[in-house]
């Protein structure tokens, strides 16, 4: 999520309501670039690997060797 004031949020917001409803061909413009922006967040969301935790041996304790294959 966005770490912003919500003043800044709705100041924006509310530029943007007033340049589309003065100028509608704004809309062909903010329209596919918050698009864009959408597909981007999740695909990236969708593509993550997810974290590996590694076990830690801590000093006192001894690993058991891995089985041999035969």
């Amino acid at each position: 999520m966005l770490n912003v004031n919500n003043t800044l949020i709705i100041a924006v917001l509310s530029l943007v309501i007033v340049a589309v409803v003065s100028f509608p061909e704004l809309l062909l413009i903010i329209l596919p670039v918050a698009a864009f922006f959408s597909l981007q967040q999740w695909f990236e969301h969708n593509t993550q690997k997810p974290a590996r935790i590694k076990a830690e041996v801590h000093p006192q304790q001894k690993r058991e060797q891995p089985h041999e294959r035969r």
